[in-house]
């Protein structure tokens, strides 16, 4: 399998750029991804191996992209520029090393609560106390951490530290969707290669349509 990182520079004084949202950023990468298999039977998204994450650096705004083909540079809009790419294959098959790793994510802590007959105590941010139908609730704080170790183990890692920082919502105003965000980095160790390179290829947990669920790994220690 062939993976491919790419850096998309954001020229954020460009009105169409700052006005983005996560579901425009997912539109544009999907009309720039290359030919895709015909018989896959999955989405443009699935079968590329889309993934991105938008991220602010010293450098300014950009967006990491991952993808199994390349990307159409030409096919991206006014204010963004296609600076970088390489690639990433070889990460594959060190995981099978079980290395100990840096890790870096942005993901979707959320908890899905059924149906209930009894009255719940949980509140809303804003103070009203939740409905007896379902919902899904965004996790914060420790609680936020708990979901990522669960997350982690399940996918093959095994987290020797986190660190949690808050970051942007992200959303789809055109599709009325919005996902809480939180970043989350440290140093894991490899425990499951199999499951790991799946996390890798796949993402991990929801949104990933929407800038989220991007696992990367790099050398640690």
């Amino acid at each position: 399998m062939t993976l491919l990182l790419h850096r998309i520079r954001l020229d954020t004084a460009n009105r169409g750029v700052a006005r983005a949202s996560a579901g425009d950023h997912h539109r544009m990468l999907t009309k720039a991804l290359g030919p895709l298999p015909s018989s896959s039977g999955q989405g443009a998204r699935q079968a590329a191996g889309l993934l991105f994450r938008d991220e602010t650096t010293r450098a300014g705004r950009c967006l990491i992209v991952q993808s199994q083909t390349p990307l159409d540079h030409s096919a991206l809009g006014p204010g963004y520029t296609l600076d970088a790419s390489r690639d990433i294959s070889a990460v594959l098959e060190v995981l099978d090393q079980e290395p100990t790793l840096r890790y870096r994510i942005v993901a979707a802590p959320v908890k899905r609560l059924g149906k209930t007959k009894q009255q719940r105590e949980l509140r809303t941010e804003d103070g009203e106390r939740l409905s007896s139908k379902e919902h899904t609730t965004a996790l914060r704080g420790a609680a936020a951490e708990e979901w990522w170790q669960r997350k982690a183990e399940d996918h093959g890692l095994g987290l020797r530290s986190v660190n949690a920082g808050e970051a942007e919502d992200t959303a789809d105003p055109r599709r009325g969707i919005r996902l809480p965000a939180v970043c989350f980095d440290g140093l894991a160790t490899v425990t499951d290669p199999q499951a790991a390179r799946r996390a890798l290829t796949e993402g991990i947990g929801r949104g990933k349509a929407f800038g989220l669920g991007l696992l990367s790994l790099a050398p640690g220690e």
